[in-house]
This record gives C-alpha cells, sequence and structure tokens, in this order.
C-alpha cells in the first residue's frame, strides 16, 4: 500500500495545504493500519482499502483534535464518557472490511 497517497488525500480532505503535519499525519496512517492489521490478523493491507484508512485518519485526526470521540453524554449528575480510538474504529468501520479479511 502507498502510503505517500494516503497522506496526500488525507491532507486534502483535512484540507492542509503545508508540509509541517506529515509527520504527524504519517503517524496516525501508522496508527490506523496498525489496528486494521490487528483487527483483521492481517500482515498488509490491500491497496483497494486506500480509501478507507485514508477516511479512518481523518477521522483519528479530527478525534485527537477534538477531545476524543464521545460514546455517551449524561446531563443529570454530568457524565461523559469517551471511547478508546481503536475500539471507535471496530464499531464505526468493520462493515467495510470485506469478509475475506475480517478476523473470525
Amino acid at each position: 500500500m502507498e502510503k505517500t497517497k494516503i497522506l496526500e488525500k488525507t491532507k486534502t480532505r483535512l484540507q492542509i495545504n503545508e508540509d509541517t503535519k506529515d509527520d504527524l499525519l504519517n503517524d496516525y496512517i501508522d496508527e490506523v493500519i496498525l489496528v486494521v492489521t490487528n483487527y483483521c490478523n492481517i500482515d498488509t493491507i490491500p491497496d483497494n482499502y486506500i480509501n478507507l484508512i485514508t477516511k479512518m485518519v481523518v477521522e483519528y485526526y479530527k478525534y485527537e483534535h477534538e477531545e476524543g470521540y464521545v460514546k455517551s453524554i449524561t446531563d443529570g449528575d454530568t457524565s461523559t464518557s469517551y471511547e478508546t480510538i481503536d475500539k471507535m474504529f471496530i464499531n464505526k468501520y468493520r462493515k467495510e472490511f470485506p469478509p475475506r479479511v475480517m478476523r473470525w
């Protein structure tokens, strides 16, 4: 899989024009790839997953810059819980993994 393609698509979707965030975005790309390969029990991500990985990296960037992914909010006695990035990705995107690479 071409990480440079993912980086460029991610920057386009986030409207980032400068290269100052490339290292950060590459870290996010690596983390997303790790989550997907661990969940699917595969060694490498197929090339046809570039768009899915890009969507996940964009969401990860937003997650980190918007103080987490809120799982639930309770108003009475104020309770807010956040979901971890791993669980958020798996719960949100697992239906997009084709059955042949899904973990059984």
